[in-house]
């Protein structure tokens, strides 16, 4: 069975399901707002990496999750780290990564990026235009303990993300069409002013390359397809000038399986499609090295968001979106959770969130109720924090049922706000143990381990009786994450 094949994608939200009631029901500490994370299904989108693209070395964007367990998670299974900031570099730190597993992508830094840079000395640097180097040499890099590769930020013409980036495709808007001419005087602008800083310090930097990104959750392969064209052009005309371009920085924008799935193809598909291209390359660039900065690829099927019904209210009316009321029988729901927590990429990314109800696996037993529809409004007191849409729940929906919304392991944690001083989540995180599932450790907001259940020895009686014994939860005082009890 394809990792990336449906099966897999259902057993994943179903262990999820499964593991929020058990946390809920088991651990004394557990709440909502909660993320629930699987290990395992960080596994998982590594090995179908690895199967797809194994020639395009992973560092894994920590903007996309940043919990602890991400983290040692994804190092553990061997990958390396994008760090966009300082901030993201002083969060890598307890990891105690060599400098060639982490990379410094963001274009432009200021003065505590730099610190941290010089700091921790990643061995990837992308940069934005000359001036950033004028920068980089003022904090002292490259020295002799220190010489990174610098990677030029290349723009797209077809990202969303052309905020960053020297224009080398110049448009030329012909009456009908506009056709593009390309202008690797811009990188070599760039490489001349590193050049420049080499000749002043007697250090040179261990190479160069470009970097790029498509845009967001981006499902056509076509756009890698042409980034990777691009750069083979400027590899060769850059060649021409006696330079040589070693590293090609891919960027991020790997989509999500729901994202794949909505545009009638799959993640697999995806890469396997970007890997005919990189070959292509490799035919033409044989000694390049490839990487990439995948993000939410890794993270964002692995978790799922648990919020509590704050309050339903029944009404026979609705307010259209220009001001009208209109006759409509629905549901006016409150959760503790919403867009300004970790529902956040409803604005982040027009991420539309699939709303399940999460009720125990008794209540399959009786009757399903009807459906209304409903309004599913935010904990804050703003207006605007309202899940988009109307949503089927169900009509016997009441104060206390729990709410869950599958996909959310991407920019969730990472930009869920403090307005109101809401609640902050905590993260029920599970998987390390196949088999026993209901083992997990429970974080609070801040990523200290709160409890913990340790699957314990089966006895002689419970193995004759096929039954388990119950699960020990352990206080604040138990072993360090990693450091497994039996």
């Amino acid at each position: 069975m394809s990792t990336d094949s449906r099966a897999e994608e259902f057993l994943t939200v179903e262990r999820l399901r499964a593991a929020a009631l058990h946390a809920l029901a088991m651990v004394p500490e557990a709440r909502t707002p909660l993320v629930v994370l699987d290990r395992r299904a960080l596994a998982v989108q590594v090995a179908l990496w690895r199967e797809c693209l194994p020639d395009v070395e992973p560092f894994y964007a920590i903007k996309a999750n940043n919990h602890r367990v991400v983290l040692e998670e994804l190092s553990r299974l061997g990958l390396g780290f994008d760090a966009a900031t300082g901030g993201e570099l002083d969060l890598l730190r307890p990891l105690g990564l060599a400098p060639e597993r982490l990379l410094a992508t963001h274009p432009i830094r200021d003065a505590a990026d730099l610190r941290a840079v010089a700091r921790d000395r990643p061995a990837v640097l992308v940069v934005q235009d000359a001036s950033e180097l004028r920068k980089l040499r003022a904090a002292g890099v490259p020295s002799r303990d220190y010489a990174p590769t610098i990677l030029v930020r290349v723009a797209l013409p077809f990202s969303n993300l052309n905020k960053f980036g020297v224009r080398v495709l110049l448009p030329d808007l012909a009456p009908g069409r506009t056709t593009w001419s390309i202008h690797e005087r811009a990188v070599l602008d760039v490489i001349d002013a590193a050049r420049e800083v080499e000749r002043e310090v007697g250090v040179r930097f261990a190479g160069f390359g470009l970097a790029g990104h498509v845009g967001t959750n981006c499902h056509n392969a076509e756009h890698f397809r042409v980034m990777l064209a691009l750069f083979r052009l400027l590899h060769e005309l850059c060649q021409r000038a006696g330079v040589q371009l070693a590293t090609f920085d891919l960027g991020g924008g790997f989509c999500d399986q729901t994202t794949a799935r909505a545009h009638g193809t799959s993640q697999s598909a995806v890469l396997q499609e970007i890997g005919q291209a990189t070959a292509q390359l490799r035919e033409h660039c044989p000694g390049v090295r490839l990487v990439a900065e995948p993000g939410r690829f890794f993270v964002a099927d692995a978790a799922a968001i648990v919020a509590t019904v704050k309050s339903v209210q029944s009404l026979t009316w609705r307010t259209d979106h220009v001001g009208n009321h209109v006759p409509l029988k629905h549901l006016e729901v409150h959760i503790d959770d919403g867009i300004y927590g970790t529902l956040m990429g409803q604005a982040h990314d027009d991420k539309v969130w699939d709303v399940q109800v999460l009720r125990p696996a008794l209540a399959a037993h009786h009757p399903p109720a009807s459906t209304i529809p409903a309004h599913i409004w935010g904990a804050t007191c703003d207006s605007y924090d309202r899940i988009h849409g109307l949503r089927e729940l169900p009509s016997d929906l009441g104060v206390g049922d729990r709410l869950f919304v599958p996909a959310a392991g991407a920019y969730s944690l990472t930009t869920a706000t403090r307005f109101n001083q809401a609640a902050q989540p905590c993260v029920w995180a599970f998987g390390e143990d196949p088999e026993a599932p209901e083992t997990g450790t429970l974080f609070d907001t801040d990523g200290a381990s709160l409890f913990r259940t340790i699957r314990p020895e089966r006895t002689h009686a419970s193995a004759a009786s096929g039954v388990s014994p119950k699960n020990r939860v352990v206080p604040p005082a138990a072993p360090e994450l990693g450091a497994v009890e039996r």
